[in-house]
């Protein structure tokens, strides 16, 4: 969905053609204002197709691996596990900090 027009610009009146010259802009790491000055006076069909190609482009690679571990449930599962240790070691570590600062877990003296 884009605005009504054909100006590609960023603009507060414009916020779904903004949205998506800032898609752009991520995935390419161009400026906006380039890229504006690209589609200037090309309308949105150009720029809609070419911001096809570039979300294509960057999604790809993710697709690539996710085709590679669907072939091996083995080298998925390993990935699955390696993560949730990694995750596991900073949680606890960052719940260790949490505990202290709370004072949970350590003995309390009373008077």
């Amino acid at each position: 969905m884009t605005d009504s027009g054909s100006d590609v610009v960023a603009r507060p009146d414009k916020p779904a053609l903004s949205n998506l010259i800032s898609i752009y802009s991520l995935l390419t790491e161009e400026p906006a204002a380039t890229i504006e000055e690209r589609y200037a006076g090309k309308g949105y069909g150009a720029f809609k197709s070419d911001l096809a190609e570039v979300v294509v482009a960057a999604i790809e690679p993710i697709q690539r691996r996710l085709a590679e571990l669907q072939q091996s449930p083995d080298a998925l599962l390993e990935t699955l596990r390696g993560g949730a240790e990694q995750a596991r070691a900073m949680a606890g570590a960052k719940m260790t900090v949490v505990r202290d600062r709370v004072g949970i877990g350590t003995d309390i003296q009373t008077a």
